[in-house]
């Protein structure tokens, strides 16, 4: 009789160990397909914003600028994924600077074009930093 007992205990214990492989395998795998998911939206609503922020550009008179967007994945070594979105503008030059024949850029040309992206590059960056008035409290 205590044998039978010792059986079903055992029985019983594997079923469940069993039962417990196949739920962390099935939410594992649900984890990595909401991953994707969320992934494939995210990168849908980036492709729509900049679509949208194109648009606005040329009714703006500004459709010399074109703004562009990549997304990379990579694993580390500990295993951890990790996406990057790169968001990127390019411009004319010359149109920046109010010339309008087709021309190389002169040195000082050059000098004072680096100059007003390097000023436009510091007011991003400005306003990137948090407000110091400002404090989150989580």
């Amino acid at each position: 009789m205590e044998k039978r007992i010792k059986t079903l205990y055992i029985v019983t214990i594997a079923a469940i160990m069993a039962f417990l492989g196949m739920q962390m395998y099935w939410l594992y795998g649900r984890y990595e397909f909401s991953l994707r998911e969320y992934e494939h939206h995210t990168e849908a609503v980036i492709a729509d914003v900049i679509v949208e922020y194109n648009k606005e550009r040329d009714k703006k008179g500004t459709g010399d600028i074109n703004t562009s967007y990549s997304m990379s994945h990579g694993v580390d070594s500990a295993g951890n994924t990790s996406r990057k979105v790169t968001v990127s503008s390019s411009f004319n030059g010359r149109k920046l600077l109010g010339i309008d024949e087709e021309r190389n850029l002169t040195d000082e040309e050059k000098e004072r074009l680096a100059e007003i992206v390097s000023d436009s590059l510091q007011r991003i960056e400005e306003k990137k930093r948090p407000n110091p008035k400002w404090r989150c409290i989580c």
